[in-house]
């Protein structure tokens, strides 16, 4: 009964090969602490976990249909080469819009990574502001907004062709960041450029996209071309400005239709903003705005732009007639006009200085602006100057005359004369001191329905048709200046005083008026006798005439007045001195 102390034999097989293990990344990232082979001894280990912009990883599969569990780790003794497929779930994310500084309430938007999407339209408002797009900073401010078409056709034309430019103004600092957004559509290529006149701060770099496709440059003058299609495309062009040039120079946006080229452009819209952010259009088609979380979209506001005309209101000198007013803004200073006469007091909302006042006597700002219209009117405030006629006896030997003070434009009776000259009658006041004179009329002579009554000479003509005529008769030397003066009463509009001398075919009219008339002459070289006629010719006169004074002077006595004359404008403010004008007795 004895037994083998062996037991049966044992065979033993070992596996020695090495396996490889390939990851289908599926557009990620590979993780930290890949193990990229294996063996039959090696230890149980966790599959790494790969990453992807804007997606979550959502599991190692063995097929690339993702058909059935996932795999997270290979167990000690696995055998065979492994092909593992990364799984990705794309990202949501949230744009909340603000209303920056506007009113009214829009609801977040949700967005998938890699998926584009319109942005909601805005329904925001700002009063006196023009919504012109969005901006990832509150900061942000419009420059241009224009949501015209533009086109031109240059496919047969032999140079380029500027066909659409806005000129932007300074100042400009090195780093500072603009951006344009549009719509454009055509054949050939659409040239865009942001340069200036000689001297402008040039641009360091420029980046252009069109959602799809980006392309890079460092044109100094901001060329970005474009090669158009047939459909619209939105395209954003960003230009960072650098430090060659002067930021005081006013630049330009500019598109320009290169030879052969059909461009159609629309709905410009132009930003300065931060070098971190980026603005997007209303309704704009956007994706990957962010990876994951919520991105915070402010509303970009432009103020309203008025065009003001400037109503002058009758100046003499009209100044600036037309300012443009940016809302919250002060009005750019303005050319003041003038009026003789007036001091200007600003520029109303009414006529008059009635409303409210805008612009001072200085032509400045005297309010920001705060009215939408695109058009308005502002009217022009005047005061009549006040002026002060102080009247010299011009060697009166008694009596006193006060001064008065007169409105411009306001009839104003003048002072009586309260002076007296021995020897001499008191005639009127002039503006020119002049001696006393000698009157060179001898007599007068009547006919037709002219008659003495008192100290006038009366013409009553308003039923007869007949011609009346009052002849003053003088000696005068030909070629000699003269002038006569007398006063008139009750001259009816437009009445007109015919005065011959007897050897002419036809007389010199003058208009009368009620007061002081002054009519300088030289006698003529064919004077054959020193005889005046004074013919009135209007039918219905119904005048009366006194104080008729005929003498030799080379001074100018035009601006001559008789006693309490209702005088206006006798000068445009300040002081005018009146001299009494005496004859001899």
């Amino acid at each position: 009964n004895l037994k083998s102390a062996w037991s049966s034999p044992q065979i033993v097989f070992y596996d020695n090969n090495t396996y490889t293990i390939t990851y289908h990344l599926n557009g990620g990232n590979q993780g930290l602490n890949t193990v990229n082979s294996y063996t039959v001894l090696t230890e149980t280990f966790n599959l790494p976990e790969p990453t992807k912009t804007g997606y979550t990883f959502a599991g190692w599969y063995d097929n690339a249909s993702f058909n059935g569990s996932s795999v997270s780790s290979v167990p000690n003794g696995t055998r065979g080469n492994k092909n593992y497929y990364a799984k990705w779930v794309a990202n949501s994310y949230t744009v909340k819009f603000n209303a920056n500084g506007g009113t009214g309430s829009m609801s977040n938007e949700s967005f998938t990574y890699d998926s584009s999407k319109a942005l909601t339209t805005n329904t925001f408002t700002k009063t006196g502001y023009t919504f012109t797009g969005w901006s990832t900073s509150s900061s942000d401010k419009a420059v241009v907004s224009d949501s015209g078409e533009y086109t031109y056709n240059n496919t047969s034309g032999s140079n380029y062709y500027d066909f659409k430019q806005f000129f932007i103004s300074p100042p400009f600092a090195s780093g500072d960041v603009y951006q344009v957004e549009f719509d454009a559509k055509g054949s050939g290529t659409l040239a865009t450029y942001f340069h200036g006149s000689y001297g402008y701060l040039q641009v360091a770099s420029w980046t252009q996209t069109d959602g799809t496709t980006t392309i890079r440059g460092t044109n100094t003058d901001g060329y970005s071309p474009i090669t158009l299609t047939s459909s619209y495309k939105h395209y954003t062009i960003r230009w960072t400005l650098g430090s060659n040039g002067n930021g005081s120079v006013e630049k330009r946006l500019l598109f320009r239709a290169l030879i052969g080229a059909n461009p159609t452009v629309k709905n410009i819209k132009f930003f300065k903003v931060s070098s971190s952010s980026t603005a997007y259009a209303d309704g704009q088609v956007v994706k990957n705005l962010m990876t994951s979380g919520t991105i915070n979209l402010y509303a970009i506001w432009t103020p309203k732009v008025s065009a003001v005309t400037l109503n002058n209101q009758s100046a003499t000198s009209a100044g600036s007639t037309s300012v443009t007013a940016t809302y919250d803004s002060a009005i750019p200073k303005i050319t003041v006009p003038t009026r003789t006469g007036y001091t200007f007091g600003g520029y109303y909302t009414s006529t008059g200085g009635g409303g409210t006042q805008y612009i001072k006597a200085d032509g400045t700002s005297a309010k920001t602006w705060d009215k939408e219209d695109s058009t308005i009117t502002l009217y022009a405030k005047w005061t009549p100057n006040t002026y002060t006629v102080t009247y010299n006896g011009n060697g009166n030997t008694g009596g006193n005359t006060l001064s008065s003070t007169h409105t411009y434009d306001v009839p104003k009776s003048l002072t009586a004369n309260g002076y007296s000259k021995a020897g001499y009658t008191f005639v009127g006041w002039s503006k020119v001191k002049t001696s006393a004179v000698n009157n060179l009329i001898t007599s007068i002579t009547l006919g037709g329905n002219f008659t003495l009554d008192g100290d006038y000479y009366r013409c009553d003509q308003t039923t007869s048709l007949s011609d009346s005529y009052l002849r003053l008769n003088a000696n005068m030397t030909s070629g000699k200046k003269y002038v006569l003066m007398f006063n008139a009463m009750g001259v009816p509009e437009n009445n007109k005083l015919t005065f011959d001398f007897p050897s002419q075919s036809a007389g010199n009219r003058i208009v009368l008026k009620n007061g002081m008339n002054v009519i300088t002459f030289t006698a003529p070289s064919n004077l054959t006798q020193g005889i005046l006629d004074d013919n009135v010719k209007d039918d219905r006169a119904n005048i009366a005439l006194s104080n008729f004074v005929l003498y030799e002077t080379n001074d100018d006595l035009s601006n001559s007045y008789s006693d309490k004359e209702s005088v206006e404008n006798l000068v445009t403010s300040g002081n005018v001195n009146l001299y009494a004008l005496w004859t001899k007795n």
